[in-house]
């Protein structure tokens, strides 16, 4: 799947060391080379979506944010880069370079997280020339992603924070949600959150 592989680093949490590695962080480029043509870059990354896709990951969005894929979810990450890209979709060259600096697509697979993070150098974004690009793909568990859900000060009590904290999560998906249908925006409503521990 990944075969430049820059370096990779984990993180440990000494109030959970039953769970040793909270977090695996991947580095790497999308080739060997330092700077390869903006589609080059844009299919090398389509294929590494599909591959994680093909082992089961599906895509995942964060619980306070709305429910979009496809074209909605590229058009609603550019203006708001906190959203995630579906990997599902295949943007074209054009939707490609309007990407911001870092891109993100977030799967999940039954008690683990993935995020990509593609980072690309805003100095060379001609698409007649080449250009720079850098992934990083974080993994964590089910357990981490709900410590990160309820922030840093809950964090040790994290299974008792949840109860009060997915529901003001819910709450903003719902108004977001509600914006967009307003203004024509479709909505996945068969999109399920995924169980938490």
């Amino acid at each position: 799947m990944l075969n430049d592989v820059l370096g990779i680093s984990g993180n440990e949490d000494p109030h959970f060391p039953d769970e040793n590695i909270i977090e695996w962080n991947i580095y790497a480029g999308l080739g060997a080379e330092e700077h390869i043509p903006h589609d080059e870059a844009r299919q090398r990354m389509m294929r590494i979506l599909n591959n994680i896709r093909a082992a089961g990951r599906r895509h995942y969005i964060e619980r306070s944010l709305p429910r979009l894929n496809g074209a909605q979810a590229l058009h609603f990450a550019i203006t708001s880069p906190v959203h995630s890209l579906d990997p599902a979709y295949v943007p074209d060259l054009d939707e490609w370079m309007s990407l911001p600096a870092d891109a993100t697509w977030c799967l999940q697979l039954e008690h683990a997280y993935l995020t990509l993070t593609l980072t690309r150098d805003m100095e060379r974004l001609d698409r007649n020339k080449p250009g720079a690009y850098f992934l990083k793909l974080s993994l964590v568990g089910s357990k981490e992603e709900a410590r990160q859900i309820v922030g840093p000060a809950k964090r040790s009590d994290w299974q008792n924070a949840l109860s009060s904290e997915l529901p003001l999560l819910k709450q903003d998906r719902d108004q977001a949600e509600e914006t967009l249908r307003r203004r024509g925006v479709v909505i996945d409503s068969a999109y399920q959150d995924p169980s938490i521990p």
